[in-house]
């Protein structure tokens, strides 16, 4: 009986997809490279732009689901204006 349990839990494991866990997934993601009052940086944006690929590429999240904000757009202001 043991045996067939450990069947079962291995077949819904393997039967279980990105897709499925994925599917209803959302990301925001925010990198920043220019502060106003500390130096630059120089990879934020270009890691936030990374992570963005990862999750539509390799985790399949729906393009919408996912949103990027970099340097400018993440101001307040601009965030309040984009989403109100």
């Amino acid at each position: 009986m043991k045996v067939f349990y450990l069947f079962i839990f291995i077949s819904i494991g393997f039967s279980i997809t990105t897709q499925n866990i994925y599917d209803n997934s959302w990301a925001l993601i925010i990198g920043i490279d220019k502060y106003e009052s500390v130096r630059k940086l120089n990879y934020a944006v270009k890691d936030a732009e990374s992570m963005q690929e990862i999750l539509l590429k390799t985790f399949e999240f729906p393009f919408e689901n996912v949103t990027l904000l970099t340097n400018e757009q993440t101001k307040y202001s601009q965030i309040i204006f984009r989403y109100n």
